[in-house]
């Protein structure tokens, strides 16, 4: 079996080592090293034999580059074991002499202590090949025999020809030696008598004299056509009809379904490990043919390695979900333009394999992803007027975590070993809360990923942050003034939790600052008071208005309940059930009923509108689609418009811009 593949100085790939297993999947966007990957093993499998590559193997970008390398490392136990039986038998005399037996014992020698065997080509700028160890040209074959490889492709292919099929099956299938001639002629002159041998002897005659010269049969294709002809023929039927008959999708499922059953099928009678390398298994195929497919190729008792590349989620998630044997390689471009290939940690919960659905796994071939708290998050990243005015954000993939971090850890990047850039926004009740008497509540041991501040979830980063340097050289100076702070008492509004000082202001300026350098963004409040806030109070009530015509005269009174515009602020916010500053909910009405009577008919009010405005009612996009209508989209230039939204929506504004810095900075 295969277990390692090394590069070096391969077109794309400068230098990578990957661990190779028995159900491998390569994902990633195009143009980041996959298709060097197949080239580069299709080349080495070809060189064994001696065939030459189109493929032009070198990096043309860099002249300095004198060799390309590819090792391949194979663990050679089966054979050992194979070989030990066959020596045994020979010397008691139960098995003849093999030259094949013979010489994979002689492959023996060259394997380590482990017994893994490791295959290295040079290749030179000329072309020139080399390989170390230096196995004989036989011993090469060998080794390609024993270590089949296929290539399998359906895109661009006429699948009512299966050709391909008919070689892979002369190859797995073919004897050591193999005399059909002699065997064959026999047989036809006991049937048909003396006029047989005359048609033979007049078609060699007529040869010889015309000087013509038939090119023998290898004996690979004189058994491959012994086997067509006990079975009958070549040309292959579906039901009884054409293959021409039947839509791509039909022909390539089945085209795959036979190629992978019988690779695995004659792989269990001979001594043959197969590699299947199928690029883009599922073009054309609905998905239940995927599931199906999927499950043929992954059987655990299948002799068969396999090599899937691939851009659907639909072929990954069946990879994750139907074998612990697998390998998940993710490739991705460099700063440096050359292609890296990371192995993608296993699932170790139960659950997360449990999760894990196709959405989750199209995430894998995001070129960037922001993790998002629920619908209210969902709704506003997928407006059209913001996706217009900062289009950046289409290339971004949004996931709603939804309260549940084990979501998160399906496709974390690191903690699945990927490099696509992230950001987790996240409200700041995760990090800390205050009570009614002012007292801050900093989190711990509640949440993984959402809260940098976690004394238990984040020991291991916090106690390496007293020996980071450059840009994260403060990070252990900034926890200390967090704790120092969240140590104060806070004064409060009595009716509408307003925190006041400019500590406190400090102190979630402090937690912003720590807690994007671990790619973190907290909310101030929650994502509703980004979109309701100090600066677009006006608007909100002229909105809410226009849409409640019959509640004018409430409106406007709630917006009269104070001159403290942070206490309107919150009253509206809380109207579409965000939050008070303390990150408290709202407040129940037995604690509101003693309120001044004139706050506790507010209170009402904002109850019964909140009904109205929660997280399914469409209210966020009805919202910002009002803004761009009456302030944003009536100025003429991109550069007015942003500036006027980051006028509306200052920490909105903010997210946006650290949602694009984060794809800058990878």
């Amino acid at each position: 079996m295969l277990k390692r593949v090394k590069l070096v100085n391969c077109k794309s790939i400068k230098k990578v080592d990957i661990k190779i297993d028995k159900n491998n999947c390569i994902i990633g966007q195009n143009g980041v090293g996959k298709t060097t990957f197949i080239k580069a093993l299709q080349y080495f499998y070809n060189s064994l034999e001696g065939k030459k590559s189109d493929f032009i193997i070198f990096d043309k970008n860099n002249p300095y580059n004198e060799f390309a390398e590819i090792e391949l490392i194979f663990d050679y136990k089966y054979f050992v074991n194979v070989y030990e039986v066959y020596w045994l038998k020979k010397i008691i005399g139960e098995m003849k002499q093999s030259d094949f037996m013979d010489n994979i014992g002689e492959l023996i020698s060259f394997v380590d202590r482990n017994n893994m065997l490791a295959i290295r080509l040079y290749i030179d700028k000329e072309g020139n090949t080399e390989w170390a160890p230096r196995l004989s040209f036989e011993l090469r074959k060998v080794l390609k025999t024993i270590y089949p490889f296929y290539y399998i492709s359906i895109k661009n292919n006429d699948h009512t020809n299966w050709e391909t099929l008919w070689e892979m099956v002369g190859d797995m299938a073919k004897l050591p030696s193999f005399n059909l001639e002699e065997d064959l002629g026999d047989l036809i002159y006991q049937q048909y008598g003396e006029s047989y041998r005359k048609i033979i002897d007049i078609l060699r005659d007529k040869l010889d004299r015309n000087n013509i010269v038939i090119s023998p049969f290898t004996n690979q294709e004189k058994f491959l056509n012994a086997i067509k002809l006990q079975l009958g023929g070549e040309k292959l039927r579906y039901k009884y009809k054409e293959l021409s008959y039947f839509s791509e999708g039909t022909n390539s499922f089945n085209y795959l379904q036979l190629f992978c059953s019988l690779v695995a099928k004659i792989a269990e009678q001979k001594l043959k490990i197969p590699l299947l390398l199928i690029d883009e298994p599922e073009v054309g195929l609905h998905p239940k043919y995927i599931d199906d497919l999927m499950s043929n190729l992954i059987r655990d008792e299948n002799k068969s390695q396999s090599i899937i590349v691939t851009h659907a989620p639909r072929v990954l998630k069946n990879v994750i979900k139907k074998t612990q044997d697998y390998n998940i390689l993710h490739a991705t471009n460099q700063m440096n333009g050359y292609a890296d290939i990371t192995t993608i940690y296993q699932f170790q919960d139960h659950r997360e394999r449990n999760i894990l659905s196709d959405e989750e796994s199209s995430y894998y071939f995001s070129e960037q992803i922001v993790f998002v708290e629920g619908d209210t998050e969902l709704e506003l990243f997928d407006n059209n007027n913001l996706l217009t005015l900062f289009p950046f954000l289409k290339k971004i993939d949004f996931y709603s975590f939804e309260g549940k971090t084990v979501k998160i850890s399906t496709i974390h990047p690191d903690i699945r070993n990927t490099k696509i850039p992230y950001i987790i926004i996240v409200d700041n009740d995760y990090i800390f809360e205050v009570d009614y008497a002012g007292k801050v509540l900093l989190k711990n041991g509640q949440k993984d990923f959402l809260n940098p501040l976690d004394n238990v979830r984040f020991k291991k980063q916090h106690e390496k942050e007293m020996f980071h340097f450059g840009g994260n050289g403060k990070l252990y100076d900034i926890r200390m003034k967090i704790n120092s702070l969240s140590s104060y008492t806070y004064s409060l509004d009595k009716y509408w939790c307003i925190v006041y000082g400019d500590y406190f202001k400090t102190f979630k300026e402090l937690i912003k600052l720590y807690c994007l350098k671990y790619k973190v963004y907290p909310v101030n409040t929650t994502i509703e008071g980004s979109l309701v806030n100090y600066n677009n109070l006006e608007l909100f009530r002229d909105w809410l208005i226009a849409n409640n015509p019959h509640d004018q005269n409430q409106i406007n009174d709630l917006f009269n309940i104070s001159n403290n515009k942070e206490a309107l602020s919150t009253a509206f916010r809380l109207i579409v059930n965000g939050k008070y500053d303390t990150l408290k909910k709202i407040m129940k009405d037995n604690r509101t009923n003693s309120f001044p009577d004139n706050i506790r008919k507010s209170y009402l009010l904002i109850n019964r509108f909140r009904r109205r405005y929660d997280k399914t009612s469409g209210w966020v996009s009805a919202w910002l689609d009002y803004v761009f209508s009456k302030e944003i989209n009536i100025h003429n230039t991109r550069e007015e418009q942003e500036k006027q939204f980051s006028i509306y929506f200052p920490e909105l504004y903010d997210i946006i811009k650290n949602i694009y810095k984060m794809s800058k900075r990878e």
